[in-house]
């Protein structure tokens, strides 16, 4: 009876640890919205045919908008599996209405991934997912809400792709992270050629708060034709590199540095000399912010642009800076002044544009 009793006992031990060991499944819902009341102060007469101008809309246009909404939901399997679902809807993507012309806003897929943690160090993602390039600096740039980084502003990497990524640490305290990524390089629509994306990128924090990467991707394109040699086929692929070195205090200060730089091979045209030159574009971004209480902080951010080292007119400065205040952790009121200079061309000076703000931010 004694060894029934203490076999039971045992039994049940046992099935109650194996129980307190099985990983329920579980999901969670999140969202973000974030939009302004703008006013595009000035404009140049010749506004409309600027190109490569960050800052956009016409004079005196005004009024609210939503820049972004999107709707997430993280669903996690297991301790080894989790996956995301996230719906976006932005002022840049609409559905035309045909019997009247009038744009509406649409709602698109922005990811849907399943991720698996093979290992305590390393991870494979599979499906639509972030794109490398953003992660480290726009996380100490904190101010997506209020605009892109360099790369993603600059259109130069899209911030999704459907893709392949590994990802992880190379040693056991995170000091050096990579990760690798092979993608489509058309994340808005079914791929239908074989030319891909390499993605790679490698983060150091070699000390408590300080971030430094360096990030590349290569764009396999079709050949194009060269007219000034019997239409004979060349090469059009395009390099984009960046390096950038960021600090970040949370609730504190933060500021970051980042270099970029892309090439297409024989991407310019010199119809002056009859050939075909590769086209080397190149930028730099320099951003701060300080709180100057528990909920305001104050911030700033210079980019210069030139997007064709061969062409003397196309160089640009953009500036944004601003108050941030948070009445609640997770909303956001920041009145704000965005601003975009350009090169002149030939004798020609060109107005900069200036729009002021009102910027606002909020999650669930």
């Amino acid at each position: 009876m004694r060894k029934l009793l203490f076999l039971t006992l045992i039994s049940a031990s046992f099935l109650n640890l194996s129980a307190q060991k099985t990983e329920e499944p579980s999901g969670k819902v999140s969202g973000l919205i974030f939009g302004d009341y703008y006013y595009n102060a000035v404009r140049d007469t010749g506004f409309a045919n600027i190109k490569n101008a960050a800052v956009t809309g016409a004079k005196d246009a005004h009024g609210l908008q939503f820049r972004r909404i999107n709707l997430t939901y993280d669903y996690k399997f297991s301790s080894k599996f989790s996956s995301r679902i996230r719906l976006e809807s932005d002022e840049a993507n609409f559905t035309v209405n045909s019997s009247d012309k009038s744009s509406k806003t649409s709602v698109y897929i922005k990811d849907a991934w399943v991720k698996w943690n093979f290992s305590a160090n390393h991870e494979l993602i599979v499906g639509l997912q972030p794109t490398n390039a953003f992660e480290v600096s726009e996380g100490i740039w904190g101010n997506r809400f209020l605009e892109r980084t360099i790369l993603d502003l600059r259109g130069y990497v899209a911030s999704r792709d459907m893709a392949i990524s590994l990802k992880g640490k190379l040693d056991s305290t995170g000091i050096v992270k990579y990760w690798l990524m092979y993608g489509n390089n058309s994340p808005s629509k079914p791929e239908s050629d074989k030319y891909k994306r390499f993605y790679g990128n490698i983060e150091l924090t070699p000390i408590k708060n300080l971030s430094i990467t360096a990030y590349a991707d290569y764009q396999t394109k079709a050949d194009i034709k060269d007219k000034y040699n019997s239409n004979a086929e060349i090469a059009n692929d395009i390099l984009t590199t960046a390096f950038f070195v960021g600090y970040k205090v949370k609730n504190k200060y933060s500021g970051g540095v980042e270099a970029i730089y892309n090439k297409i091979t024989n991407g310019f045209d010199n119809k002056l000399d009859s050939v075909y030159l590769d086209k080397s574009g190149m930028g730099l971004s320099v951003f701060g912010s300080v709180n100057l209480a528990p909920k305001t902080s104050v911030f700033g951010r210079y980019d210069y642009f030139e997007p064709n080292a061969d062409v003397s007119d196309d160089k640009r400065n953009w500036y944004i800076f601003g108050l941030s205040y948070k009445p609640t952790e997770k909303v956001i009121l920041t009145p704000n002044i965005i601003m975009e200079t350009y090169e002149k061309v030939g004798s020609t000076e060109i107005k900069s544009s200036i729009t002021p703000r009102i910027s606002f931010s909020w999650t669930f």
